[in-house]
């Protein structure tokens, strides 16, 4: 052996003949000496060791811990089986732990005035009232090395007011208002329907360039936009208004109403309140642009189409009739003659049903604009005079 390794290995002999000592004079009468005096804190409250750096926890009134006592039965609880001599060395009892601490740290005893009880009490941290179990610096470390961790009940603080207000009053609730309910629903049976403005450098020589003038994926503004510019126009005035931008071009120009008769039907099912049910065109003349002149500026004029085939088509005659009306007399020139067809245009699901043609194919969108804004003054007008249909 190396003479340089000597000490070292004196010294882990020594280590370990003190542990082995240590183990040998623990008095096997610890466990019950620490289980008598739990049983007698209930008659006599047991002092905590006092601390410098941590609080001393609050002592169990002996009358509670009396009770507990007795609800458990009369006779004393027995000792518990003893813990292995190689488990005491990390989970030691306060005698094992004073042990330890005397044999390992002597300068602790009788330093700057203080006890050794004194001293050891910052070294040794109590997790429990009485005789509870020490926690020792290395189960601080090694969550795995406690027997169990405490649990603190904090009770709820009631908060009370500072004064009282005199003579309170206890006020009704007041129910809420309903939300403004949808009167005008909007739809296109041909959304994909454009204007001539919106396909600069085209040229139109046959009725078949009408097809050109058409936006199926909706890039160039269509009639779906002068839906949408109305709805907000409406709700700007106050006239809640529902828009659909279903497409419907799927089954091509004679069959859409087809399926724009469902978007018809959706709308009337989830907006119950709807008045108003608008399908928006606009004429597909490909030699005729209907336009005339208001404040100076050029409008698209609006024509209103019935459908002839409906059983109740004369309530639909009777409210469009209403509508441009009050537009032609506030706007003079702006409407059309109504024409009643041969057809259904899904107007005989609501009196209010009505077809509406802004314009022709061969109007700029800017000029069926401006038709939409009077077109919304209008109508807002109508609503506000509860002149529309009923249900």
């Amino acid at each position: 052996m190396r003479p340089a390794a000597r000490p070292f290995v004196l010294a882990y002999l020594f280590l370990i003949a003190l542990t082995l000592g240590v183990m040998v004079r623990r008095a096997p009468q610890d466990v019950a000496a620490s289980t008598v005096a739990r049983v007698q804190s209930a008659s006599q409250p047991v002092s905590p060791v006092p601390t410098q750096t941590t609080p001393t926890p609050r002592q169990t009134p002996p009358e509670q811990e009396s009770a507990s006592i007795h609800d458990q039965g009369s006779a004393l609880p027995t000792a518990a089986p003893r813990t292995p001599a190689w488990l005491e060395i990390f989970r030691p009892s306060q005698r094992t732990a004073l042990q330890l601490l005397r044999a390992s740290l002597p300068f602790l005893v009788e330093a700057d005035g203080k006890s050794q009880e004194q001293k050891v009490a910052l070294l040794v941290y109590r997790t429990s009232p009485g005789e509870g179990a020490p926690k020792t610096f290395l189960q601080s470390l090694f969550p795995f090395l406690r027997e169990e961790t405490p649990t603190v009940h904090v009770p709820p603080v009631a908060v009370k007011p500072d004064k009282k207000p005199p003579n309170p009053k206890v006020e009704p609730e007041q129910p809420k208002p309903a939300p403004p309910q949808p009167l005008v629903g909007i739809y296109h049976t041909h959304d994909w329907e454009s204007y001539l403005s919106e396909f600069p450098g085209l040229k139109l020589s046959a009725v078949e360039d009408l097809d050109l003038i058409s936006s199926e994926d909706h890039q160039k503004k269509t009639v779906v936009d002068l839906g949408q510019k109305l709805a907000t126009l409406l709700s700007q005035q106050g006239v809640v208004t529902v828009h659909s931008e279903q497409r419907h071009q799927r089954l091509k120009y004679e069959n859409a109403y087809l399926l724009s008769r469902i978007t018809a039907e959706q709308i009337l099912k989830e907006e119950p309140t709807t008045r108003v049910l608008i399908d928006i065109h606009r004429d597909a003349a490909w030699n005729y642009t209907p336009v005339v002149k208001i404040a100076g500026q050029e409008v698209a004029q609006i024509r209103c189409i019935i459908g002839g085939t409906n059983a109740g088509w004369t309530a639909n005659e009777s409210f469009c009739d209403q509508l441009m009306g009050r537009l032609e007399k506030r706007y003079p020139g702006l409407t059309l003659p109504v024409l009643v067809k041969e057809d259904r245009y899904n107007q005989d699901l609501l009196p209010g049903a009505i077809l509406l043609e802004i314009g022709s194919a061969t109007n700029s969108y800017a000029q069926a604009e401006r038709a939409i804004t009077l077109l919304a003054t209008g109508l807002a007008d109508l609503v506000s005079a509860k002149e529309v249909p009923s249900q």
